[in-house]
C-alpha cells in the first residue's frame, strides 16, 4: 500500500477511534550545516534504516544561480552528491554520486 494511501486510510479510523492524529512539523535546524560549501535542493526521497540512520535521495534540483561554485563562477555554494547518509541528529556521515564511471 502507498503511503498517501495508508495515511487516508489511517487518519479516519485514529480519528474514529478518539486518539489524535499526529502532527509533523519540519526543524529547521536539521541537517547540521554541510561541508564544501554544499546545497542541498530540493530531496525526492527520504529513508530511515534499522540503525536510525536517515538516507537523502537528492536529484540534480539546484537552479543555474545556486551553482556559481560547481561552474567556477563563485565560492558560494555546490550541489551535494545525490546520495546522503546522516545520523538521527543531523551530522552528514558522507555522500557519494552524481556524473562520471559506475
Amino acid at each position: 500500500m502507498r503511503p498517501t494511501a495508508l495515511v487516508a486510510v489511517a487518519a479516519p479510523l485514529l480519528f474514529a477511534a478518539g486518539r489524535a492524529v499526529p502532527k509533523f512539523e519540519p526543524d529547521p535546524s536539521w541537517p547540521k550545516p554541510l561541508p564544501n560549501n554544499w546545497m542541498l535542493g530540493q530531496v525526492s526521497g527520504i529513508f530511515v534504516d534499522v540503525r536510525d540512520r536517515i538516507w537523502v535521495n537528492r536529484p540534480g534540483s539546484l537552479e543555474g544561480h545556486d551553482k556559481y561554485a560547481t561552474d567556477g563562477k563563485a565560492d558560494c555554494s555546490v550541489a551535494v552528491p545525490p546520495v546522503l547518509d546522516f545520523d538521527a541528529a543531523g551530522s552528514l556521515i558522507r555522500g557519494w554520486g552524481g556524473p562520471g564511471p559506475g
